[in-house]
């Protein structure tokens, strides 16, 4: 799968670059957008059966000319790309560490019309006020005690029964 999609990468960036070197057009939002979304869905990582990891932080590298001409937007553009790219993710049902960050890069290497995108996940730690979300409900640490020996209960939970393959047997009297 790998070579398939460095391929498709190779592919991309000759199209692309021979379409920007051809009509010298400025990167537009809405090419930002979608790279984005084709960034988080390229490095989605597989982190259990129905959940994917996709980084939080991403960097886009512009020309210098593109760089100036889109920064004059300034934080309402990242906001606003942020928020897309929240949306595409909540669709895709990916998780991530923290909230998404977007920071514009003035990158002289790059020719107008040209765009890179790059993304890591950064750890995202918030202390919040108020009541506890369901998720920090389930993380919490719960011990039942039993005739003097502690089973912690830690998600998902533990099984209660007479069967052999459970994790607090009950004996019938």
């Amino acid at each position: 799968m790998g070579r398939i999609n460095r391929f498709e990468e190779k592919l991309q960036s000759v199209v692309e670059g021979a379409f920007a070197r051809t009509f010298r057009n400025a990167v537009q939002p809405v090419e930002i957008a979608a790279q984005l979304n084709l960034e988080a869905d390229k490095a989605a990582q597989v982190l259990s059966r129905n959940r994917r990891i996709v980084p939080n932080a991403y960097y886009v590298d512009l020309s210098p000319s593109d760089f100036e001409s889109l920064s004059d937007l300034g934080p309402q553009l990242t906001a606003e790309l942020a928020e897309l790219l929240t949306e595409h993710i909540t669709e895709q049902r990916y998780v991530m560490s923290g909230s998404v960050s977007i920071e514009l890069i003035e990158d002289p290497k790059l020719s107008i019309g040209r765009l890179r995108i790059r993304s890591h996940t950064e750890a995202g730690v918030t202390p919040t006020a108020g009541d506890p979300t369901a998720t920090a409900v389930r993380r919490a640490t719960a011990i039942l005690s039993v005739n003097g020996d502690d089973l912690p209960l830690s998600a998902p939970g533990i099984v209660i029964g007479r069967g052999s393959d459970v994790d607090l047997r009950i004996d019938d009297p």
